[in-house]
């Protein structure tokens, strides 16, 4: 048997490396491909959201009316598995086709899109939140609580280690607000007329309202009269979804929707003007009505 010469192999040293490398490698690429995939997912719950979008403008159309998509065709269930937005283009896309965005994106939760008579709504809801504290049934959830004017508490109360800035995703507001909302059904069930309370918290059917003006609503056999007469009549502003910080008026804004709130310190204000021009709560108080969360 002839003997080979001057074959030699790898030397453990250098396996090691090689292993080493693979592994930064490895480690480098987990991520790229983690946000890729959740683009992905993005991407998928974009494009059925623009499907139902379609369909309510296309009915929107035929009845010359109103058109709710969650009711019509249900909820559109997401497919991504983080909070917010990882693809800024598909957001701004989104929000350049609706008129008005509510919520945001969340794990584990829905979409439905509206039509108003006016504007086309694009709804987040729900999601995979932690620490909340909410109660069983999101934003109205919670017994009917107090008697009066006082109404039932929402969304149960935050839990001590809760983070008051975080926002609950049953209700798209901080945990602050948690023990602060009342339920304006509880309302209505145990009084017959009920007056505003300017800076009062309310939830109706899924949505949240803040008093901004006092004004009586009647709830009775001859008058049958709910939280969107107030919004009509400036004694309520609807939630828009938006929170701004008060740093974000250093310049006169033009962009500023009734409904939006605006945190000054560990404060929080909601605006109740009509205009969409203001220079925010510390400066155009006038326009703006402090949250009353105690």
């Amino acid at each position: 048997m002839k003997k080979l010469k001057g074959t030699k192999g790898f030397t453990l040293g250098e396996l090691l490396i090689v292993v080493g490398i693979i592994s930064v490698l490895v480690a480098i690429s987990i991520p790229t491909f983690t946000s890729q995939l959740e683009k992905a997912r993005e991407a998928t719950d974009a494009a059925n959201i623009r499907s139902q979008y379609a369909q309510v403008m296309t009915d929107a159309i035929d009845t010359t009316g109103s058109v709710n998509g969650k009711e019509r065709y249900g909820a559109i269930s997401l497919k991504q598995k983080k909070e917010g937005w990882q693809n800024a283009g598909l957001q701004a896309n989104l929000n350049s086709t609706f008129g008005r965005v509510e919520g945001s994106p969340a794990a584990n939760g829905s979409a439905w899109v509206e039509f108003d008579g006016n504007m086309a709504i694009l709804h987040f809801e729900g999601g995979s939140g932690s620490g909340s504290g909410s109660g069983e049934s999101g934003n109205t959830a919670g017994e009917s609580g107090n008697s009066g004017n006082s109404g039932g508490n929402t969304g149960g109360g935050t839990s001590g280690t809760a983070d008051p800035d975080a926002i609950n995703p049953n209700t798209n507001l901080p945990n602050s607000f948690n023990s602060a909302t009342h339920s304006w059904e509880a309302i209505a069930a145990e009084n017959a007329s009920y007056t505003i309370v300017p800076g009062m918290v309310y939830s109706y059917k899924g949505y949240i309202y803040f008093g901004t003006k006092a004004a009586t609503l009647k709830n009775d056999e001859y008058t049958q009269q709910d939280l969107n007469d107030a919004v009509n009549w400036y004694a309520a502003a609807k939630y828009t979804g938006k929170i701004w910080n008060s740093s974000d008026f250093n310049n006169q804004r033009t962009d500023v929707a009734r409904g939006d709130l605006c945190k000054v310190n560990n404060n929080y204000y909601v605006y109740k003007d009509g205009g969409n021009t203001t220079s925010g709560p510390e400066k155009s108080d006038s326009q703006w009505q402090k949250i009353n969360l105690n």
